[in-house]
């Protein structure tokens, strides 16, 4: 304690970024973050030298607040509350910017309902998400709705503490084109569908955009399948 004590703000401050640099290095997409602590290193070590704890505190502040920002954007009007993510779903959230690039701004999706995050890293609308039936608390009578627009995708099921995501996939898997265009045309989804790579019908349909988890098909391209 007493060594720690006589270290001085400026040297706890330069100890502590440095631990912290350090842990931040293990996590995914840190790179600019930590960067952006290593300098604050070298800012708390020259306020160090300069006998100037409080200014050497300012600039490390200063410094995470920049590579944070530089993190997300260097374009700050476009900046996104990412920390509501899906996850580690890394496919799932890249999907979600193409369709922040490539769709309009009023687009409707139909997704995945048992993952997470759709409307804000895409900023587009979904048809559902198991996670809105907390609503229900707080506003009376959501969740006729909540659960309709479920029932719309095979996915009505009551809540419970294990083995909900897996029954949820089971059952998004087994709609039809068919079906999904049945409920895009009841809620009036005009935009795409996300769905699985391991999607049985989506071999044999033309995607609008894909990657190695999810496809996106356009809703004309499940209304044409249905028809035919």
């Amino acid at each position: 304690r007493e060594m720690i004590l006589g270290m001085g703000p400026a040297a706890i401050t330069l100890v502590a970024t440095c631990v912290a640099a350090m842990l931040l290095s293990l996590m995914p997409d840190a790179t600019l973050f930590v960067a952006a602590m290593l300098l604050g290193v070298v800012a708390s070590a020259t306020g160090l030298r300069l006998r100037r704890p409080a200014w050497a505190l300012v600039a490390v502040v200063a410094v995470i607040a920049v590579g944070q920002i530089a993190r997300h954007s260097i374009d700050v009007r476009r900046m996104r509350p990412e920390w509501y993510r899906a996850g580690e779903d890394r496919a799932f959230a890249e999907v979600a910017r193409w369709a922040d690039a490539h769709t309009p701004p009023d687009a409707r999706f139909i997704t995945p309902p048992w993952l997470e995050g759709w409307r804000c890293l895409s900023r587009r609308g979904t048809l559902v998400q198991y996670r809105d039936g907390s609503a229900m608390h707080w506003e009376v009578g959501f969740e006729a709705g909540w659960w309709e627009r479920l029932r719309a995708l095979n996915c009505a099921v009551y809540y419970r503490e294990s083995g909900l995501a897996p029954e949820l996939q089971r059952r998004y898997l087994a709609l039809t084109p068919a079906e999904l265009a049945s409920a895009a045309k009841r809620f009036d989804i005009d935009g795409y569908v996300v769905m699985p790579t391991t999607w049985p019908h989506g071999q044999d349909l033309v995607a609008a955009h894909a990657n190695v988890g999810y496809r996106a098909f356009a809703i004309d391209e499940l209304r044409h399948a249905a028809e035919h």
